[in-house]
């Protein structure tokens, strides 16, 4: 896994710093500190051990720490997982105050550990987190079960289970490939979650792993909302490059003249007791075309990695960083226009991302 590690460290741009401009302080601590943690949610846990346990070859359990409780809700729990060993009800208040504030309570700290030590769910969860190897993600039972639920779906379906599981000696299997490429006189990285490469047809099949927490089907509005679009687009980016520089140096079969087919998402639901199988849902060349250059989807205009670009090189050249581009050159104001013309209907688009 080290050289996970190492990619993590880099601090060439990746998709999810452009995907962040929304919020350029974001982006600012994120060069500054590439390890930073990110927001603790059950949605990304669950995803992480996911494609750990599927493709991080045997890792997992150096990774993630499964506890037979139920996790708390909210900042309760990122609390509880900061807590030093040993504390009683009766510990001074100074023990609990790193825990405190890399929670991001609001309320005062003396309402929280009152709080923390009348919820019985928190105190076990308390003592699971405690006992448990420190540096691992924790993942409560429910968690775990949804993560094995997911792994089932995949590997029992034929169409999925081949991503993941090879026994064929002209077919290569490549999971949580990292790939620094130059990308418009930018040094950019990307970690796809694999690339299937059948030499006996001479193709490359890149794909991502994706859970959902709602339906199966909603996918296509998820993939427009956390910008899948541009992911698709930047990876196969990446994956041009790779196929060309990398595989030399690593003294790897040449594959330079091998068709790159369209970026695929496997997704599966994310929800215990789902009967949904896993889907495969390919892209166009308009969704890439998007994805690298922008597009509308009905009246509304999402930028794509070109533009996104501009605005990083924007905000590194003023360092200007407590603004998007557009909202700090028109000095903190946006146009509401909710109510336009009946005539000029369909006029009004929001030149800002959803992400």
């Amino acid at each position: 896994m080290d050289k996970i590690k190492e990619y993590f460290a880099s601090k060439r741009i990746s998709n999810s710093l452009l995907g962040a401009l929304s919020n350029p302080r974001w982006v600012k601590m994120k060069m500054d500190n590439p390890d930073a943690e990110d927001e603790d949610k059950k949605h990304f846990r669950v995803g992480s051990a996911l494609d750990c346990l599927l493709t991080s070859n045997g890792v997992f359990d150096d990774e993630f720490t499964v506890v037979d409780v139920v996790r708390p809700y909210g900042y309760m729990a990122k609390f509880v997982e900061c807590l030093p060993s040993e504390l009683t009800p009766e510990s001074p208040i100074d023990h609990y105050r790193e825990a405190y504030d890399k929670a991001g309570y609001k309320m005062k700290i003396e309402r929280v550990v009152d709080s923390f030590w009348t919820n019985p769910t928190a105190v076990e969860y308390y003592n699971a987190v405690r006992s448990s190897k420190s540096g691992k993600t924790i993942l409560s039972k429910d968690e775990y079960d949804v993560v094995i639920q997911c792994r089932d779906k995949i590997l029992a379906n034929s169409f999925t289970h081949k991503y993941f599981v090879n026994n064929d000696p002209n077919i290569e299997l490549i999971h949580q490939l990292p790939i620094y490429f130059n990308y418009k006189n930018h040094e950019c990285k990307a970690l796809l979650d694999g690339v299937y490469i059948n030499h006996r047809e001479k193709y490359i099949q890149p794909f991502d792993l994706k859970t959902i927490g709602k339906s199966i089907y909603d996918f296509p509005t998820s993939f427009v909302q956390f910008g899948y679009y541009r992911q698709a687009a930047f990876y196969t980016e990446a994956l041009a490059n790779y196929r060309i520089k990398d595989r030399k140096e690593q003294g790897l079969s040449d594959i330079s003249g091998y068709l790159i087919k369209d970026f695929i998402f496997i997704v599966v639901e994310s929800k215990l007791g789902s009967s949904y199988p896993a889907i495969i849902y390919k892209t166009s060349d308009s969704d890439i075309d998007a994805g690298l250059y922008g597009g509308y989807k009905g009246e509304k205009y999402y930028k794509g990695v070109d533009e996104l670009l501009k605005a990083y090189d924007y905000h590194n050249f003023t360092q200007q960083w407590d603004l998007p581009m557009e909202l700090f050159e028109n000095e903190g104001c946006i146009t509401l226009n909710v109510f336009t013309n009946e005539n000029e209907k369909g006029t009004f688009s929001e030149n800002t991302e959803s992400t």
